[in-house]
C-alpha cells in the first residue's frame, strides 16, 4: 500500500502555510504521496469526506477527521470499538464522491457465472480481460457459478466489481477475511494499484503490518 492520511488534517489543520525552507530532497512520505496527486501534508488532494463531532449514540464520537483524495486510512481495533460503525459514518459524510463500500457478507445470484456477476460494460472478452487484469482471479474461473464460489471467492468478486467502477473512494470491511495468505496478498496487490482514497477495517496483522499509509486504533468508539 502506497499514500498518506495525515492526522494533522483532522484537526483543522489544512490552511497551514508551507515552511519558509523546505527540504531540499522529498521525505519518503512526500514521496508516496506525490505518487497519488497530492503532497505529504493533503492540502493538494481534494476533500472526499470529512467528519465534524460526529457521533452515532454511544458507539462512536469522531470529533474530527478528514480524507482527501489519494489518502490510505487503516483502522484497527477490538471487536465492538466501532470500526464498521465508523466505516459507515465515512460513507454517510463523503462529498460530491463516489464511495465503493465492500461490507463483511457479500451476496450474488448464485446462478450467474462469475463474468456475469462481475458486470462492466463492453464485449465479454473485454470485461474478462479487464477482470483478469485485477489479479483476483484465473481465467478457469470466470465461467463457474457465483454459487459454486467460496466465500473468500465471492469477498473477491465483490472488491473486483468496486475496482471496476469509478469510486473516488473505498471503504473495505475486513477484507481478507476467509482468504488464504496467498489470497490475501493478491488481493493487497489489487488494492496497490488503487489510485482513489482508500479506508480498510481490519485486524490481520500482516495485512496491519504490510499497511504503508496510517494506521489508526479505535477504543471504545473513539481514535486513540
Amino acid at each position: 500500500f502506497h499514500g498518506a492520511f495525515d492526522p494533522a488534517s483532522s484537526a483543522g489543520s489544512s490552511d497551514m502555510p508551507p515552511p519558509e525552507n523546505p527540504p531540499a530532497h522529498p521525505t519518503p512520505r512526500q514521496a508516496a504521496s506525490a505518487a497519488h496527486g497530492h503532497d505529504a501534508d493533503g492540502v493538494g488532494g481534494r476533500v472526499v469526506a470529512e467528519l465534524r463531532d460526529v457521533r452515532v449514540g454511544d458507539r462512536l464520537h469522531v470529533p474530527a477527521l478528514t480524507i482527501r483524495a489519494g489518502d490510505r486510512l487503516l483502522v484497527r481495533g477490538a471487536n465492538g470499538a466501532g470500526k464498521t460503525t465508523l466505516l459507515r459514518a465515512v460513507a454517510a459524510h463523503a462529498r460530491d464522491t463516489e464511495v465503493g463500500y465492500l461490507a463483511q457478507e457479500v451476496a450474488f445470484d448464485p446462478g450467474l457465472t462469475v463474468l456475469q456477476a462481475y458486470g462492466g460494460r463492453g464485449h465479454p472478452d473485454e470485461r474478462r480481460a479487464a477482470l483478469l487484469r485485477t489479479g483476483l482471479f484465473r481465467a478457469s474461473v470466470l465461467d463457474r457459478r457465483v454459487g459454486t464460489l467460496s466465500v473468500g471467492q465471492r469477498r473477491r468478486l465483490a472488491l473486483a466489481r468496486l475496482l471496476a467502477g469509478q469510486h473516488d473512494l473505498l471503504l473495505l470491511d475486513e477484507p481478507t477475511n476467509h482468504l488464504s495468505p496467498v489470497l490475501a496478498e493478491e488481493l493487497e496487490r489489487a488494492l496497490d494499484a488503487y489510485r482513489g482514497a482508500l479506508v480498510v477495517v481490519s485486524h490481520d496483522r500482516a495485512l496491519v503490518r504490510r499497511f504503508r499509509g496510517t494506521v489508526i486504533t479505535l477504543t471504545g468508539g473513539r481514535i486513540s
